[in-house]
């Protein structure tokens, strides 16, 4: 990150955790939240983005840290994000794997595989992408027939 730029992100995240030690409001506490959660996830995709494993895991977990406790002020509530429980896992899962950390990795995009069936189904192209890489991990696991079970269910969002 640009020095100025992660001097903003400092500020901004100090400001937001001052104010949210500091409120009893809910709506107040979701919405300092919720800047918690953004700022955490892009702080973590930029450092992933430039290969920084460890700061984007670091950001990542902060920001999933902020999405439970803003669920818990929803009490199974609908709550809509800008960042999505799915991005943020992925996000995860991608920056686990930038650190070597394959069991963790795999565990985060079966998680989003689970969220996308329960979500749309299992016959989306969106499982596409996550039952890919998941057999990317499980090859550099050096567990072939995990990876090429991966892959067969990949081949069936192309084929239905």
């Amino acid at each position: 990150l640009p020095v100025q730029a992660k001097k903003h992100a400092t500020s901004a995240k100090n400001t937001l955790l001052t104010w949210k030690a500091n409120t009893t409001s809910d709506k107040e506490k979701e919405e300092i939240l919720e800047a918690l959660v953004k700022l955490y996830y892009t702080l973590g995709v930029v450092w992933l983005l430039q290969n920084r494993g460890r700061e984007a895991y670091f950001n990542l977990q902060k920001a999933e840290r902020n999405m439970k406790e803003l669920k818990e002020l929803y009490k199974g509530g609908v709550c809509e994000l800008q960042v999505s429980e799915n991005d943020l896992t992925l996000a995860l899962g991608r920056a686990s794997l930038a650190i070597h950390r394959l069991n963790l990795a795999l565990a985060y995009f079966e998680k989003a595989i689970g969220d996308v069936i329960a979500a749309k189904g299992d016959r989306t192209s969106d499982l596409i992408s996550l039952y890919e890489e998941a057999a990317q991990i499980e090859q550099l696991r050096r567990n072939h027939n995990q990876a090429i079970q991966y892959l067969q269910q990949m081949l069936l969002r192309y084929i239905s």
